[in-house]
């Protein structure tokens, strides 16, 4: 197994996992150059706080969604200033070394950040709920240093066909955006499995804002996505559910956090699963 990195200059990371059982002196890494799709002429955009996402499991290719420019060194050689977001989503093949988009700004117009991502490779699905936008996330957005629009809503993307969807989240919140959380998708959970959503930042959704504070869920709430419902005409939207967990030593609950790892882990004989 091949994980590979995006990095803000001209080199993509690779690092071999497929022997890491055998001690980290086994690991190794290569550097190959970031270069343009020699068709489209075209190089990713140069981004921190997106995903990167697997495709199906009989596919080699990965996918870069979200993310934004970071002004913190603009003396850093091949730093670009924000790509357009006319192509929000963009593909790397392992095989060809090679760099594609594809349009999906019918449905995710712009290129988000901070957003809590997950993905179901057993069914060639990614996902990416809420996220903001900020003076990094696109050259055609007039979005000012030290202000954000958070947005709504959780873009599907299929990376079989390289289409998406834009869901509404109006039944997690009507009014307030979701930044920097994360979210996991539980495949044993359900007829096609669950996404769930825990953490972040909320603030009132599709505002200009001045970010100088961070409004902190509890970890106590916990929001259930059911994959199943969006293959279900009834439910264009999908079904969220809310369920709040519990402690009975109120201590071990973890407090408020944003920008944290989770993981899931499941007993052996999937019946329960931890994060």
């Amino acid at each position: 197994m091949v994980f590979v990195l995006t990095l803000a200059d001209e080199y993509m990371i690779n690092v071999d996992l497929s022997l890491l059982g055998l001690g980290l002196a086994n690991i190794s890494q290569s550097a190959s150059n970031i270069t343009a799709n020699p068709i489209i002429g075209s190089l990713p955009p140069q981004v921190v706080r997106g995903t990167l996402y697997h495709s199906s499991q009989d596919d080699d290719t990965i996918y870069l969604y979200g993310g934004t420019t970071s002004y913190a060194n603009t003396s850093f050689p091949g730093w670009q200033p924000p790509a357009p977001s006319t192509y929000t989503l963009w593909a790397y093949d392992i095989t060809s070394r090679q760099w594609t988009y594809y349009n999906i700004e019918q449905s995710a117009p712009y290129r988000p950040s901070n957003g809590a991502a997950a993905e179901a490779v057993d069914q060639g699905l990614a996902f990416y709920f809420n996220g903001e936008l900020d003076s990094g996330s696109s050259q055609s957005i007039d979005i000012v240093n030290g202000t954000s629009v958070f947005v709504s809503g959780m873009v599907v993307v299929n990376t079989t066909d390289q289409t998406a969807r834009n869901l509404s989240t109006a039944q997690v919140s009507i009014n307030l955006a979701r930044a920097r959380g994360r979210m996991q998708y539980v495949s044993e959970v359900g007829e096609k499995g669950i996404l769930v959503l825990i953490g972040g930042s909320v603030f009132p959704a599709n505002q200009l804002m001045n970010v100088n504070s961070d409004n902190f869920l509890p970890m106590t709430e916990i929001s259930i996505f059911d994959v199943a419902s969006i293959y279900n005409t009834s439910t264009p939207d999908g079904v969220w559910y809310q369920q709040n967990s519990t402690n009975q030593v109120a201590t071990e609950v973890p407090s408020p956090r944003v920008d944290f790892c989770l993981v899931v882990g499941s007993a052996q004989d999937l019946s329960s699963h931890n994060m």
